[in-house]
């Protein structure tokens, strides 16, 4: 079930035994480092993400005005996400598509990075080619 947590007083430690998905339909603000568990102890199966670049550009940035504050801004559309990297989305109790992980993201931000820096240097080494030819 849903159960309401208030924390008051200021602490310089806060610690919980609360365990469990935590929704809000607010902002959250975290004066401290917001991490995920990302040691190879809780992971198997790795594998380098391949075609980055070609599953990024599938992807669509948008800019909109949220429903229930009318602020702009940007980011994704979940069930579009979900069609592309299903690995970075999250559907709520009914299965339905509700958001997207958007810190996992960076996984796959910094392979099409190696991909397009990989590109960069071949036609670096053409041009190279090339500039000699010309000066030859």
């Amino acid at each position: 079930g849903i159960r309401d947590y208030k924390v008051t007083g200021v602490s310089d430690v806060c610690s919980s035994d609360l365990t469990g998905a935590i929704t809000t339909t607010g902002n959250v603000t975290v004066g401290g480092t917001l991490t995920e568990n990302s040691s190879l102890r809780y992971k198997k199966d790795i594998e380098t993400i391949k075609y980055a670049l070609d599953t990024l550009l599938q992807l669509r940035g948008v800019k909109y005005t949220r429903k229930n504050n009318n602020l702009i801004e940007i980011g994704f559309i979940a069930e579009e996400v979900n069609e592309v990297l299903p690995e970075v989305v999250l559907k709520d109790d009914e299965g339905q598509v509700d958001s997207v992980s958007y810190g996992r993201l960076s996984a796959i931000f910094v392979e099409a990075i190696k991909e397009l820096k990989e590109e960069i240097n071949e036609q670096n080494l053409i041009i190279s080619e090339l500039k000699r030819k010309l000066e030859g």
